[in-house]
This record gives structure tokens, C-alpha cells and sequence, in this order.
């Protein structure tokens, strides 16, 4: 006969043997302690993932802004309305924010061709929309420079988006619980 501090387990399939109340104490202690530790190194590495998650949408939003722009660009170019000069602090803004991003240490590498490509295009599209809507060049070219313009700012979009699904696909474990 057991004696009374033992216990075993009543449907046992893995054919442990009876512990004591202490022993069983013991071994439930062991995994929480290492539970806990998986969690203390699982949740710093979560973070930095939610960290790099929001700096990479940032990178993307920014480039959102700047491909908008560029469609109103290549849509105010392309129709007969008179063009009004663009919307300079807006597009400055966005450009000193991607800006910004570029010279940010913690910005991924693979977004700085899409950031640069981007700079540079929203700075020949600032200067094309002012030159037009001075009248100080030719409209038939403008509107050659305004689809190119539009179609690098959406492949700067497109890029830095699938650079994003890939980061979040390749860490999908470390953002499991997060939105």
C-alpha cells in the first residue's frame, strides 16, 4: 500500500512513476523556471520586432504620401485645368521625413534604394509641377514627365510594401499576438 503523501498519476501513458507531494513540487517548479526564461528572452526579442514592424510601416506610410502626390501630379498634368503650384509643404514634409529615414541607423537597408529612388523623384516632380504651372516649359512634355514620375514614385511603393511582407512573413513567430 502508497503511503498517503504519494501520488501517481490516474491515467498514466508515459508510465511515470509515483512521486511525492515534494517531488512533484519540485518538477513543476523546474518548468516554470523554464518557462520563465523562455519568456525573458522572448519578450525582448518581441519588442525589437514591434520596433522594426513600426519604423518599417513608417518607411512605407511615407512612400504612401509621396506616390499620392504623384498621381495628383500626373491627374492635374494631364487634364486641360490650369495648373495650380504644388503642394510644397506637404511634399517637403514627406521628403525631410524620408530624409529622415535614410539617415536613421535603425532603418532596414533594403529600404534605402526605395527611399532614395523616391527623394529623387518627388525632387524632379516638385520642379516639373512649379515649371508647368508657371508656363515656363512645354505641357506635352510635362505630361511624358509626370507618368514617369508617377510610375517611379509607385515602384518605390511597391518595393518598400513587398520588403515589408517579406520582414513580416520571415517574423511572423515574434508577431504572432500583434495586430
Amino acid at each position: 500500500m502508497q503511503s498517503a503523501s504519494t501520488v501517481c498519476w490516474k491515467f498514466d501513458l508515459f508510465g511515470w512513476p509515483c512521486l511525492t507531494q515534494g517531488e512533484w513540487a519540485s518538477w513543476i517548479q523546474v518548468a516554470a523556471a523554464i518557462a520563465g526564461i523562455g519568456l525573458a528572452l522572448y519578450i525582448p526579442v518581441r519588442m525589437k520586432r514591434l520596433d522594426d514592424l513600426e519604423r518599417m510601416r513608417s518607411v512605407v506610410a511615407r512612400l504612401d504620401v509621396l506616390k499620392g502626390f504623384g498621381t495628383a501630379f500626373n491627374a492635374a498634368i494631364c487634364s486641360d485645368v490650369p495648373l495650380a503650384h504644388p503642394p510644397r509643404v506637404d511634399i517637403e514634409t514627406a521628403r525631410s521625413a524620408c530624409d529622415a529615414l535614410i539617415k536613421d541607423i535603425y532603418t532596414d537597408a533594403a529600404f534605402l534604394k526605395p527611399l532614395g529612388a523616391a527623394l529623387e523623384t518627388s525632387r524632379v516632380m516638385i520642379r516639373v509641377w512649379e515649371n508647368t504651372a508657371s508656363r515656363l516649359a512645354d505641357q506635352s512634355e510635362e505630361k511624358d514627365a509626370a507618368g514617369k514620375i508617377e510610375a517611379d514614385l509607385a515602384e518605390a511603393h511597391k518595393q518598400a510594401a513587398a520588403i515589408l511582407k517579406a520582414w513580416r512573413n520571415k517574423h511572423w513567430l515574434a508577431l504572432a499576438f500583434h495586430g
